[in-house]
């Protein structure tokens, strides 16, 4: 498999980042909590300037420099393919604290402190956003919404739970590049409705069928009630209008509103786009022109 610029770039930053685990308190007499600057500000700010937004794939540090996390490279059990291994170490003792394995090494976008706790966040191309949460001295990977399903009465329901959302602090590169649209399942403002990514199996042609789905949420409950095909490959994300049911999606190459109507959605390409649905963030948050 060949490997984009942007892959290589983010492997050769891995290998330093372990060369430096290794070497700097041998070199310096130091712990990795004397090289990590204490008075530093949170995020700091060349993170700001980089391409991974709050995401990084170097060294990262706690927002009390307690723990740091270490990315490395690991091939996962019956596979060829690399995966990004997380280990946690005590910033004074540089002892092992915890180690999990999360995603592909090719879509992987790095990892960030939560700013006021020990939760991890995880960023990857191909699985969107999710939470590492500190749990009693281990990181347990936060509940996910999209894959529970169970029928009831011959109509398909899935358990809802409800994800962490990613604090206002942390500049998050989804954002950056495809401004309020959501890669993940997001609410409407009443929370009567969730759309994100969904996918169904087909008896006629024995496959999956994938695309956008609306679901509407009961006693705790959601019911899928609107399904529209298409292509993982070319999906960016979906936003809500404020204080309406339209659902706005944006594609590699297009944006279109799913237009509310009497109960079901209708796509509308001719519909104006309201100013506060971004196409692009800049890096102090405001709306990219």
């Amino acid at each position: 498999m060949k490997l984009s610029i942007g892959a290589k770039r983010y492997l050769r930053r891995i290998s330093l980042t372990v060369s430096m685990i290794v070497l700097l308190p041998i070199l310096t007499g130091c712990s990795m909590s004397d090289l990590l600057n204490k008075n530093a500000e949170w995020p700091p700010k060349n993170w700001r300037q980089s391409e991974f937004g709050s995401f990084s794939p170097d060294v990262t540090a706690s927002f009390d420099k307690k723990y740091y996390a270490v990315q490395t490279l690991e091939n996962k059990e019956g596979s060829k393919t690399a995966y990004i291994r997380v280990t946690i170490y005590d910033s004074v003792t540089n002892a092992i604290v915890d180690s999990f394995l999360t995603e592909r090494a090719f879509d992987f976008w790095g990892v960030c402190w939560d700013p006021k706790n020990y939760d991890l966040w995880i960023q990857s191309n191909d699985v969107g956003t999710y939470c590492m949460c500190f749990m009693e001295g281990h990181w347990v990977r936060d509940v996910d919404d999209s894959y529970v399903f169970y029928y009831k009465d011959g109509v398909s329901y899935q358990e809802v739970s409800h994800p962490r959302h990613l604090p206002d602090e942390i500049i998050d590169r989804f954002k950056m590049n495809n401004g309020s649209f959501e890669y993940n399942n997001v609410y409407n403002q009443d929370g009567k409705y969730y759309a994100g990514k969904g996918s169904y199996w087909d008896e006629s042609s024995q496959r999956f069928i994938h695309g956008i789905e609306i679901c509407e949420m009961t006693d705790g409950l959601s019911k899928r009630v609107f399904f529209y095909t298409l292509s993982y490959e070319i999906y960016r994300g979906v936003c809500w209008e404020r204080d309406q049911n339209n659902l706005w999606v944006r594609l590699e190459d297009t944006v279109f509103c799913l237009r509310y109507d009497n109960g079901t959605w209708r796509r509308e390409d001719s519909a104006k786009r309201p100013e506060y649905i971004a196409l692009a963030y800049n890096w102090d948050g405001t709306i990219k022109k």
